[in-house]
């Protein structure tokens, strides 16, 4: 496996020259340590994530179902509001969801982690496939009125 260290020297390399192999490499090398320090963060997200949830156990779904309510109550109160630009309280009441959450799952087994996962993966599908036919329904009345 490439070191963090070759990456970067690999990627200050293809700098230098201007052909489009060499930017091409640039960039896969470039996603490439994005991907890396993403999964590296991830990774030690998660350990701290873990610390939390096997301290505070099943008490922690609990403060997820509170935070959910605040979340709804932010969002609600921003529809109704005159202040639509004020959204604060939604991104930090989406970040401690989006907390509990991740402990939630980190307490499932590695099984029905992959469950969750592929059914998350299967639902996105199914959006996108209903997008895809009603944009084709509507091309085809367009189609049908010219």
């Amino acid at each position: 496996m490439i070191s963090d260290i070759e990456l970067d020297t690999l990627r200050r390399l293809t700098i230098v020259e201007k052909d489009t192999i060499n930017q091409e490499i640039y960039f896969a090398l470039t996603e490439l340590k994005e991907r890396r320090e993403k999964e590296a963060y991830e990774i030690n997200f998660d350990k701290e994530l873990s610390i939390i949830v096997n301290h505070y156990k099943d008490r922690q779904i609990i403060k997820l179902v509170e935070e959910m309510a605040e979340l709804t109550q932010a969002i609600m109160k921003n529809i109704y509001s005159n202040e639509k630009e004020d959204c604060e309280s939604i991104l930090q009441e989406i970040a401690d969801v989006e907390i509990l959450l991740r402990q939630l799952f980190l307490r499932r087994k590695k099984d029905d982690q992959a469950r969750i996962n592929g059914i998350k993966n299967f639902k996105i599908k199914r959006t996108l496939k209903q997008i895809y036919e009603e944009s084709n329904k509507e091309r085809n009345k367009i189609d049908g009125q010219i």
